[in-house]
């Protein structure tokens, strides 16, 4: 504001006409201009920037289901409150419970099929392939302490009764195999598993082209027929070769006691001997081949694949069960129904929004702020903010996040300020004003702002300095309220005119009037 002379003029010659119409006060007294005072103070002044924008809730969540089908039921209304978990509508879920039911009897059917390879009729086969190992070490050494014998007698008499005992336990030895082969429960094992694999893939197949399975289950019902099969080709191998290895030794037993008879004048003994340790090292070498065969490559691979099987029917399972739970909708938050669109009867997908969830116990305002500023501005800063359509002003809010990067667009850094609203004070779409701090000093000589005149650009005070007033040119700095900075020009507790400073000049009389703004 500009210094008024004209109204001084004004104003004196009032006090003139006043003077000559009071006879009870002094000419001087009507002269002097009434002023009020304040003096220069230390403190803290802060400069703000006011920023607009819209409030809205912190979180606001769009849900849709993850599952199609027709809605059965919806459990909320527009405006109430909800739990996190709970139940906001339900989905049709028929086919999607036959579908656990299929996907939970294809894990047991393959689990099934596991316990079988690896226990049962596999462990068997292992076990028979291990003793035939060990009778055929054994019968190494043995005949390795019939060679060593025969080596040591020199006059080469035959052992008939050696031979005869070798061939009685050949034969029952045989028996044993023929019984063993004849009643193989290994075979019948596999037997019995292939007949349950082609029985489940002819179910499969047919439910498959119901609708009802899928391309998966087939391939692994053909999976589990070709392992079955393989099974019941290796048992049946097992059992054929133990009775040909039998049946063998029963016939090298034999030819050895016939040789033994015939020796018994041709003092053929060592040949005997040295015969049967070479045919003994022959069945070693089989039944290493054969227990190697069962245990390092055949049980293995099936462990293998059953294993796959059974993971693969996990994992099926697993699908159709998040499938089935998809079916029933629930709040993904605790807060406030703000939408619902969303009827008993209607068709959901994944691409339709049917129920809004907003949290309104915690909002927030965002703001654009210019490059110039933005570096001002940080996470945790403080912030005033009011709304005139509430009736709120100067509540204290903080700067949650901000942008790292500038709009392409608008060259203009998002920055958003949360908002405790347990008390419900705010509405989400309120408009609000805010204001950050953009500069701060400490200990900052003031003046109130209304004693600042304005004077061509300059600004001007006039500083009480006794029973006269100077006019003193000043420098100020940040405005606050109703108080504004000065740099320079002013020192700590001088006293200026505030009230009354457009009426007064250095030469002009003046009383203070009570009421001195501090």
């Amino acid at each position: 504001m500009k210094k008024v002379k004209p109204i001084a003029i004004v104003c004196a010659a009032l006090s003139l006409l006043s003077l000559a119409g009071c006879g009870n006060k002094s000419a001087e007294e009507e002269a002097a201009t009434s002023i009020t005072v304040a003096q220069v103070q230390t403190g803290d002044i802060s400069s703000f920037i006011t920023y607009s924008g819209t409030v809205n809730a912190t979180a606001d969540i769009a849900v849709t289901p993850k599952a199609s089908g027709r809605i059965t039921g919806v459990n909320v209304a527009l405006g109430q409150q909800v739990n996190a978990g709970d139940v906001l509508f339900t989905i049709e879920d028929t086919d999607l419970a036959l579908q656990v039911r299929q996907a939970q009897a294809n894990l047991e059917t393959a689990q099934a099929t596991y316990d079988k390879t690896v226990g049962g009729a596999a462990q068997q086969s292992e076990t028979q392939a291990r003793q035939a190992l060990t009778q055929a070490q054994q019968e190494l050494s043995d005949a390795q302490t019939a060679y060593d014998m025969a080596v040591s007698r020199s006059d080469n008499q035959s052992n008939l009764l050696s031979a005869k005992i070798n061939l009685d336990q050949a034969q029952a030895a045989y028996d044993r195999a023929v019984e063993n082969h004849n009643n193989n429960t290994i075979i019948t094992a596999a037997q019995v598993a292939l007949d349950a694999a082609q029985t489940t893939l002819q179910q499969t197949q047919k439910l498959y082209e119901q609708g009802g399975a899928t391309k998966q289950a087939v391939d692994q019902a053909q999976d589990a027929v070709k392992n079955a099969q393989a099974q019941y080709d290796s048992a049946s191998t097992n059992a054929r070769q133990a009775l040909d290895t039998a049946k063998s030794q029963f016939d090298l037993a034999q030819q050895q006691y016939n040789d033994a008879v015939w020796a018994q004048n041709n003092n053929q003994e060592l040949v005997s001997a040295k015969s049967r340790l070479e045919n003994a090292k022959t069945a070693v070498n089989s039944a290493q081949e054969n227990y190697n065969l069962t245990v390092g490559v055949i049980n293995p691979e099936n462990r293998v694949s059953a294993a796959a099987s059974v993971e693969n029917a996990r994992a099926a399972l697993a699908l159709a069960q998040e499938a089935l739970n998809n079916a029933t909708v629930r709040s993904p938050i605790r807060g406030q129904v703000a939408a619902l669109d969303c009827h008993t009867g209607d068709m959901a997908n994944p691409s339709a929004t049917r129920v809004q969830i907003v949290d309104p116990t915690s909002v927030q305002v965002e703001i654009k702020v210019a490059e110039k500023n933005i570096n001002t501005v940080y996470v945790g800063m403080p912030a005033k903010v009011a709304v005139a359509s509430a009736g709120i002003d100067g509540f204290e809010a903080t700067v949650s996040e901000i942008s790292p990067s500038a709009d392409a667009a608008t060259g203009m850094f998002t920055v958003k300020i949360n908002m405790d609203n347990s008390g419900g004070l705010f509405k989400a779409g309120m408009f609000a004003d805010l204001r950050l701090v953009s500069g701060n000093n400490a200990g900052a000589l003031t003046i109130p702002t209304q004693s600042i005149l304005d004077e061509s650009g300059k600004s001007v005070v006039y500083v009480v300095n006794g029973d006269k007033l100077q006019r003193r040119e000043i420098t100020t700095g940040i405005a606050q309220d109703d108080r504004t900075e000065v740099v320079s020009g002013l020192s700590n507790g001088e006293t200026v005119v505030v009230r009354g400073k457009d009426f007064v000049d250095e030469d002009s009389k003046f009383k203070i009037i009570e009421d001195t703004i501090q």
